[in-house]
């Protein structure tokens, strides 16, 4: 099974909700076992919305949850803690099953929310009727 392909042109409304899967070797440094991942984040274009205020533009809220830290059981001194906290998922190539460990961690916001600017559905007559002048020639 490979992986699914996610059109990032496709409208919030249009589009389907999907995971990222992100598979890494650690680094060990000292007694630590790290990695560095940055991800690019692409904001949809959203559905126009009426103006809320007179001061502010109309916006979509994307929540962005926490990620899953999983911990794959085969490897190094970790095989005794796989009894516990054990969940199933693809391995990197996404072919076979493999166990991890859902390793807890603490954070201080519940998730990440960002503001996007949307178009304003007081704007339509004039939206369309200076697209209509241009395109018409």
């Amino acid at each position: 099974r490979s992986p699914a392909t996610i059109s990032t042109e496709k409208a919030e409304f249009e589009s389907e909700a999907f995971r990222v899967l992100i598979h890494r070797e650690l680094d060990v440094q000292e007694n630590l076992r790290v990695s560095h991942i940055m991800v690019p984040i692409k904001m949809r274009y959203h559905r126009p919305a009426p103006t809320t205020s007179a001061r502010e533009n109309p916006s979509a809220i994307v929540k962005i949850q926490n990620p899953r830290i999983l911990l794959n059981c085969l490897g190094e001194d970790i095989t005794d803690n796989c009894t516990s906290r054990v969940v199933t998922g693809y391995c990197s190539n996404f072919e076979s099953k493999c166990q991890y460990i859902k390793l807890p961690y603490k954070v201080n916001v519940a998730n990440l929310e960002v503001s996007v600017p949307v178009g304003n559905t007081d704007d339509t007559s004039l939206v369309v009727a200076v697209t209509t002048l241009i395109t018409s020639g």
